[in-house]
């Protein structure tokens, strides 16, 4: 998974389009801050294309920013308080923010 950091998705090459960091071609752990720092919302049907969907940043991230489920699950467990109150704010994270982190993170040796 560091190598997200390295590079970006083009919708051309796999139908996302974004970048996974905000420091792209360095190889550090900037993939990581942004999941888990970054008030992300779904992005669906990412150029037109029905069955491609994703996670663009929604607060004050950079707007070019992506994460597939498979990403988001590195982090968080399915957090259904802040699901519900971003369907009730609109998407509005600055409501929500408080609730962001309170899913359980996973834990590989565990889980």
């Amino acid at each position: 998974m560091g190598a997200h950091t390295l590079g970006s998705a083009k919708a051309e090459n796999s139908g996302y389009k974004g970048a996974w960091s905000t420091s792209e071609g360095v190889f550090d752990n900037d993939y990581y801050k942004q999941m888990l720092t970054r008030g992300w919302g779904p992005d669906l049907a990412v150029n037109g294309v029905k069955d491609r969907n994703q996670w663009k940043t929604i607060d004050n991230g950079p707007e070019d920013g992506l994460m597939l489920n498979s990403d988001l699950a590195l982090a968080y467990d399915n957090n259904s308080v802040h699901q519900k109150c971003m369907a009730e704010n609109n998407n509005n994270n600055r409501k929500c923010k408080k609730l962001q982190n309170k899913g359980e993170p996973i834990n590989a040796l565990t889980s």
